[in-house]
């Protein structure tokens, strides 16, 4: 389907046709001539403007000198206009018809309609290139475009070239390919820097997450062995206590055989010196008045054996106080040592058995109170209760870098010579003499004066109440309950079931019943002292007594009771002797009990603290853990623990932050390669089109220089000429036009002016040839003419087929050989028209 030809123009107020003039074309060769002035070049104007050629082809310096100007008899228009009519054949031989107008007003606005449409000049554009009616005007040519395609310069000639091969398209394409590759590689070069930097920065930081994460699996490690670790030492605590009491139960068993052992040797001892009295009351009733002093000496005998047995007995029981007593101490000190651990507070034991000089002892252990305020203070204190006072912040120091040293956990401590006395103000007095308040609570503490600005900057203004209804009427004041319900001055209330540690918090009676141990120990033995040296002189007495007892019992005939009486004397001491020791076996077995309640108390206690240890781990990390040995664990844990110390600080952010950066350098990373993919893609974009660019352009350049050679070889009596790029294979060089003349190669500059002119027509009527038009305006091409090449032309001219032709001339034999004639005049300051069919 294509355009065929301009079937009409109509103009009307254009220029020199002041009236609507209807000029009908041809096809092929149309001639229009007419005298100077007489408004035949105006034709070629309209044809320039209805179809909104450059204004460089338009004579006129504005669009409003376009419109008829009048005269003296006329007037000038309001408008002019112009109408094309192209008929289109369709491939099946239909023809159809599209009109395109453009008006224009006093003012120079114009206005263009199509098939009576009202359209803009871009769709005009876009409906005349599909009709191959180029917008930049190829399609008219002027007198002096024939010789200029020999003047211009080489490479303005191969633009002509550029031109028909249709490569300005992909001119275009490359230029704007070569901005987005300006535009990519800009683009490339900012996102390439910012890739370098975060790359520096990533490299950084993937080191850091790789020293984060060992140092996090090494914690990891070392977490879980102190699980193992716990786990062992609460498996090793739990068999241990196991053996403890089963062997609690043989020494039980062995203390009650024991027992029963010396009762049987206490029932013996009795049968004896109960048949013993029975036998010497006897003897001695039997004795007459004459035996009197041996009677006196008997009763003072046995006088002396009941002090004997009673101081003895005392012996005995102050004995067993001293022993209980000293196992009292010993529990209360081994309950006191496991409280503090299980407390929380080993930390603590730490710095008081650490020696270091400065420290003065935990809060605790230097007040005393009423067992009745107890535990109020044990609630004012909170978090204070195991704070230790130190002389200074010197000796703080030391403390604190023992603690980490040996990883002991956390203490505060209170330098005497940095805490200041707390002022309690004068709200706070008022409160204090308010219903329920029984009083400040560092006012119900007992210490040592020295320690007041201790208690004073800890308890500061808190007031101790009777119940939580007093409570309630102390607004903006600290209080606490006696059942420890603690209010704060912001509004808070803290309250509940209180556990409070048995050894945390004493009373002054407990104190000092545990301070009164010693005293009563020390008593106790210098009681026995006391009655062991009665005993021996009893002893003593009673040897003599009982010598001289023998003795007047010899003198009468009483000899054999006191022999008898020293055997069953014997006997007796025989029985107390074994009686003694078993007596003393039970003594130590009671010891060894002692020592087994107390070391199953502590494994207990250890067995508690390992249970809160071990339930602070999750479910799924107590999962496959045996028990080991916990030497071996603590060598483990100690080798991972300098290991860290060898890594040193690290960044334990980087993990996350790695993980956020890396995708967003990942997201960089597919941008710049991206990037860079579009950048190869926009080259190999220039690199086809210009392929495709010199594959067409060299087709093109081939077919026109055959084309010429033809035409040239016909108006110049077998003449050759051919075109050439002034450099081979390079698109950017110019052309050049070589003929040869009488098999002689000519230059151009060496040509006459009508071999130049003839050889211009054939360049250009090569080029119609090759990219030929709908129509073609020829505005007096044959001026310069001769007879002969004027026939020439117009032969040409007349050979070219499926083109028109709107040709103005002067040349008669130009003009003889037209299909049609078109004659101009001018009449009445106005264009006139006829036309002559020949």
């Amino acid at each position: 389907m294509a355009y065929s030809y301009i079937e009409k123009i109509t103009l009307e107020g254009f220029k020199s046709f002041r009236r609507r003039t209807d000029i009908a074309f041809e096809p092929g060769f149309n001639a229009i001539v007419g005298p100077n002035g007489s408004g035949k070049s105006n034709l070629l104007d309209a044809c320039v403007f209805v179809f909104g050629f450059p204004s460089r082809f338009l004579r006129a310096s504005k669009m409003g000198g376009l419109l008829y100007k009048g005269s003296a008899k006329k007037k000038k228009t309001r408008f002019c206009s112009v109408t094309a009519e192209i008929v289109k054949i369709t491939d099946d031989g239909r023809q159809e018809l599209l009109v395109v107008s453009r008006k224009i007003n006093p003012q120079g606005v114009s206005y263009y309609r199509l098939n009576d449409k009202s359209v803009s000049k871009s769709q005009v554009d876009k409906v005349l290139a599909d009709a191959n009616i180029k917008p930049k005007g190829e399609n008219i040519i002027q007198q002096g475009d024939i010789t200029n395609v020999l003047k211009i310069r080489p490479k303005e000639r191969r633009e002509i070239i550029d031109e028909v091969a249709g490569i300005h398209e992909f001119n275009e394409k490359k230029v704007k390919a070569f901005a987005e590759l300006e535009v990519a590689d800009r683009n490339l070069e900012g996102v390439a820097i910012a890739h370098a930097q975060k790359k520096e920065y990533y490299e950084k930081l993937k080191e850091e997450k790789e020293l984060a994460l060992n140092y996090k699996k090494i914690e990891d490690e070392i977490k879980q062995l102190r699980l193992t670790l716990v786990y062992s030492n609460l498996k090793g605590a739990e068999e241990e206590l196991e053996s403890i009491e089963q062997n609690l139960q043989i020494k039980k068993q062995e203390m009650d055989i024991l027992t029963k052992e010396i009762e049987e040797y206490d029932r013996k001892i009795i049968e004896r010196e109960e048949a013993l009295e029975r036998r010497e009351e006897k003897v001695i009733t039997g004795l007459d008045s004459e035996n009197s002093d041996l009677k006196k000496i008997e009763a003072q005998i046995s006088e002396l054996k009941v002090k004997i047995t009673r101081r003895e007995t005392e012996i005995e029981s102050k004995e067993s106080r001293i022993e209980e007593m000293e196992m009292l101490k010993t529990r209360s000190k081994q309950i006191s040592s496991d409280s503090s651990k299980r407390t929380g507070s080993y930390a603590v034991s730490t710095i008081m058995g650490s020696k270091i000089k400065g420290v003065i002892n935990v809060i605790s252990a230097l007040y005393s109170c009423q067992k009745e305020y107890s535990t109020a203070l044990y609630v004012a204190l909170g978090g204070h209760i195991n704070d230790i006072v130190v002389e200074n912040e010197d000796t703080a120091i030391k403390c604190i870098e023992l603690l980490k040293k040996n990883n002991l956990g956390r203490v505060r401590f209170l330098p005497l010579s940095r805490i200041n006395m707390f002022s309690i103000g004068g709200k706070a007095q008022m409160s204090s003499q308010m219903p329920g308040v029984i009083d400040f609570a560092k006012e119900l503490c007992s210490y040592n004066d020295e320690y007041e600005i201790v208690f004073s900057h800890i308890l500061r203004d808190m007031l101790v109440v009777e119940n939580s209804n007093y409570a309630k009427m102390l607004k903006g004041i600290r209080c606490v309950t006696l059942e420890g319900d603690l209010f704060e001055a912001g509004g808070a209330i803290v309250g509940g079931k209180l556990k409070i540690n048995a050894n945390a918090v004493k009373s002054s009676e407990e104190k000092k019943d545990f301070e009164d141990y010693d005293k009563k120990i020390n008593l106790f033995k210098k009681e026995i002292q006391e009655y062991q040296k009665e005993v021996n002189d009893l002893t003593k007495l009673l040897g003599e007594k009982e010598k001289e007892a023998l003795s007047l019992g010899a003198q009468n005939n009483i000899k054999e009771f006191y022999e008898e009486k020293k055997r069953h004397a014997e006997d007796i001491d025989n029985l107390k002797f074994k009686k003694k020791e078993a007596y003393e076996n039970r003594v130590e077995l009671e010891k060894e009990v002692s020592n087994l309640s107390m070391r199953k108390i502590r494994i207990e206690t250890d067995i508690e603290n390992f249970k809160m240890d071990y339930s602070t781990y999750k479910e799924e990390e107590m999962e496959n853990v045996d028990k080991e040995s916990p030497l071996k664990l603590k060598r483990k844990i100690r080798e991972l623990e300098l290991q860290i110390e060898k890594i040193g600080m690290v960044n334990l952010r980087a993990i996350d932050e790695c993980e956020i950066y890396e995708k967003e350098f990942e997201e960089l990373s597919v941008k710049l390669q991206k990037l860079e993919e579009e950048k190869q893609m926009i080259i190999d974009h220039i690199n086809m089109l210009e392929v495709n660019r010199k594959s067409m352009f060299f087709d093109c350049l081939h077919t026109v220089s055959g084309e010429f050679n033809i035409i040239f070889s016909q108006i110049m009596k077998g003449g050759e000429a051919h075109l050439e790029l002034e450099k081979n294979d390079d698109l950017d060089s110019g052309l050049l036009i070589k003929t040869k003349l009488n098999n002689i190669e000519r230059d151009i500059d060496s040509l006459s002016g009508g071999e130049k002119t003839m050889t211009a027509f054939a360049f250009l009527f090569a080029i119609l040839r090759v990219r030929p038009s709908l129509f073609y305006i020829l505005d007096e091409i044959d001026a310069a003419l001769d007879k002969e090449n004027a026939e020439k032309i117009s032969n040409l001219i007349k050979s070219t087929k499926d083109t028109q032709f709107l040709l103005i001339s002067h040349n008669e034999y130009t003009v003889r050989n037209a299909d049609r004639v078109y004659g101009i005049s001018m009449q009445d300051d106005e264009s006139k028209i006829f036309s002559i069919k020949l």
